[in-house]
């Protein structure tokens, strides 16, 4: 945490969680959002103009420097068979569900992105069940951190670590 209102929370792995100070409302823009409590207008790129995918929203905030390694063309997103699709609907629904350990956060977090992800994460790794936990607790640590208590939904969920 600083003294000017940022704090970071990094898993160690897949989640790098950024929370900034209420005086930040509304004045950000980037890679986190916008901070406007509207997540329609998280996907705004650097001209201001709304992205119409991943890719095209980071390479819009993409910085030139010539010692980077990397690609500079990122790949075109992954894309699901409809089977495999459905199936990862199927798995990832329980963050949508109105009777499902997630259901006290809806008001709070709408789930729709994180069901979005959800989906094509499952779906870009075969189905990987300790991806699909992760995916859930993405969204657990977003309800948790706008105070919404969610019991054990690690249980509920299927993924009782072992």
């Amino acid at each position: 945490q600083t003294d000017f209102g940022l704090q970071l929370k990094f898993n160690g792995d897949t989640e790098l969680f950024v929370m900034v100070d209420e005086r930040y409302k509304g004045q950000l823009c980037g890679l986190c959002g916008t901070y406007t409590d509207d997540q329609l207008d998280d996907f705004l790129m650097s001209d201001g103009i709304l992205a119409l995918d991943s890719n095209q929203f980071g390479n819009s905030w993409r910085v030139t420097d010539d010692d980077w390694l990397c690609n500079q063309t990122a790949p075109p997103p992954h894309t699901c068979e409809p089977s495999s699709n459905e199936e990862a609907e199927e798995y990832c629904k329980i963050i949508l569900a109105s009777n499902g350990p997630f259901k006290d956060c809806h008001w709070f977090i709408p789930p729709q992105l994180y069901f979005e992800s959800c989906v094509y994460d499952h779906c870009a790794t075969g189905g990987d069940s300790v991806l699909l936990c992760s995916a859930l607790g993405s969204y657990a640590s977003a309800c948790e951190a706008a105070g919404v208590v969610l019991g054990d939904w690690m249980e509920q969920s299927g993924c009782v670590e072992k």
